[in-house]
């Protein structure tokens, strides 16, 4: 195991649970997940994968796979494993055999991913299950937290599928999820990621108006009775 550079870790991964908690989500921790890592990593990208997981097999299956690996390719498989309840599972803060062969691609060169690029393996069969909306959620903040934090766009996030043609994963459309992550990182900072406009507070024409804003930049918005 190879535990990434002292400063690869306090770019990237020092406060990420609290910070992530912050904005709503849960987030749990494969142990030794800090010292697991394959070699040199210099991350400046996040790329998605899918599973490929049956949609029948649990909220997170593939959580041992990716750790410790398969008889021919071994663990970690991924940095990141996303469960299907959309908790955030850490599994390895160094370099992880998630791309293999590909590219060039956003800057990284040919065959290089695991080395610059954070792997987010996410629970899906990868033919057809719907994405939970919680999941999704979850996705597109963990990938806004991270590129604001390697101080890269959301031009940085791209699919197997587009770093390889070997690949069709993940199934989601990569441009929209993009779109998404842009929206979030204009809002990154504020102490929370769900906010609740109350008629109570604004008033109704001001509480329309704020919500609509929030809603414009990708912010969860309810509205609660007085």
């Amino acid at each position: 195991m190879t535990a990434p550079a002292p400063a690869v870790f306090d770019q990237v991964w020092r406060g990420l649970a609290k910070e992530l908690r912050s904005h709503g989500l849960d987030v749990k921790f494969v142990e030794g997940w800090k010292s697991r890592g394959v070699g040199d990593f210099y991350p400046r990208a996040m790329t998605e994968h899918h599973t490929g997981s049956n949609r029948d097999s649990g909220n997170a299956p593939c959580l041992g796979l990716v750790t410790w690996g398969t008889a021919d390719v071994g663990g970690p498989l991924c940095n990141i494993l996303l469960a299907r309840d959309g908790t955030i599972y850490f599994v390895a803060a160094g370099k992880a055999n998630h791309a293999g062969i590909g590219g060039p691609f956003r800057g990284i060169p040919e065959n290089s991913a695991n080395t610059y690029a954070i792997g987010v393996e996410i629970e899906n069969d990868g033919r057809g299950e719907p994405y939970p909306k919680r999941q999704i959620e979850a996705n597109d903040i963990l990938n806004a937290v991270l590129l604001e934090r390697m101080k890269r766009t959301a031009y940085f996030a791209f699919g197997h599928k587009e770093w390889t043609d070997r690949k069709i994963d993940p199934t989601f459309d990569m441009a929209a999820f993009r779109k998404r992550v842009r929206a979030l990182m204009k809002v990154l900072g504020l102490p929370q990621f769900r906010v609740t406009a109350k008629k109570v507070v604004a008033g109704k024409e001001k509480s329309i108006k704020v919500a609509k804003r929030l809603r414009k930049n990708g912010w969860a918005v309810t509205r609660t009775k007085k």
